[in-house]
């Protein structure tokens, strides 16, 4: 009876007998708010250079509007190498930066195709391939994928189908219908 509960009893009583010590509380506490300051002086300062470099981006996108940059700008922060103009946003970095109207037009026309071959194809298909995607998408503003992680989520997204087997025949949106309201559908296809 006391197989599964002695291990866990134990461990309640002696992480309340622990925490109930001053000093270990005490050092707990103080290490959290340790912690949450570190933490907090550090976003702090991500954050800021984060708007930096998006309204520098922003500032330098009209000076080759067309055409675009081609590589990451200059570092907003000094010896900061990450912190370049045209970096932390696939939007606003990778598109309208680096590749500029155009770039961002032939992305947009792949994206629009890919997904309406996603919706002509959807047969088959589960609603994760799409959420995969629309997922994508809404985190592309904030976030910079490398080419290879963005290519890797994009084919996970097109592959992605219910399994059929090799002799089983899939049933257009039509023969469902008729087949769930038709109850001689059975016996006339049945031979």
């Amino acid at each position: 009876a006391w197989g599964d509960a002695l291990p866990l009893a134990l461990a309640a009583v002696l992480s309340f007998t622990t925490l109930s010590v001053p000093p270990v509380t005490k050092a707990i506490a103080d290490n959290y708010v340790n912690k949450s300051e570190d933490v907090g002086r550090v976003r702090a300062d991500s954050t800021q250079v984060r708007g930096k470099i998006y309204e520098e981006t922003l500032r330098e996108i009209p000076n080759r509007l067309y055409f675009g940059h081609w590589i990451a700008g200059p570092s907003v922060l000094p010896g900061f190498e990450l912190g370049r103009v045209g970096t932390h946003s696939f939007i606003l970095g990778t598109l309208l930066y680096r590749h500029g109207l155009a770039g961002t037009l032939l992305f947009l026309i792949f994206w629009l195709s890919l997904f309406a071959w996603l919706y002509k194809t959807r047969e088959g298909r589960p609603l994760s391939s799409y959420s995969l995607l629309i997922f994508y998408t809404l985190l592309s503003p904030v976030m910079e994928f490398g080419e290879v992680i963005a290519w890797m989520i994009i084919l996970l997204g097109v592959v992605i189908q219910s399994p059929i087997h090799k002799n089983e025949k899939v049933d257009s949106p039509r023969e469902k219908s008729s087949r769930s309201l038709n109850p001689g559908y059975y016996r006339r296809n049945s031979l």
